[in-house]
């Protein structure tokens, strides 16, 4: 490739493209035995829980996270998010 850094956002969005949320906790997501999800955490598309975790209220796990057993995630943690990095181009920015 001559720009591994175009061509990974390209695979990036064909094989992982966006899917807009329809519920608060998706139907998609598994989420283990034991585990509680607290009111107003936010659980996306495809996004795997493990056993005995506990989820507090305000967070946000986006699409296609994974998450161990015995996990606590504390009120307004976001995981699964973008990276925060851009690449400077001529015409502008890149999100990576």
């Amino acid at each position: 490739s001559d720009d591994p850094f175009r061509d990974f956002n390209k695979l990036t969005k064909y094989f992982r493209p966006f899917e807009k949320a329809s519920a608060t906790i998706a139907a998609s997501a598994e989420i283990g035995e034991g585990t509680v999800v607290q009111p107003g955490a936010f659980i996306g598309n495809n996004v795997k829980i493990g056993k005995n975790c506990l989820i507090h209220a305000n967070v946000s796990i986006y699409d296609n996270t994974v998450i161990g057993d015995q996990v606590n995630i504390h009120s307004g943690t976001t995981l699964g998010g973008d990276a925060f990095y851009y690449k400077k181009r001529p015409e502008g920015y890149d999100k990576l």
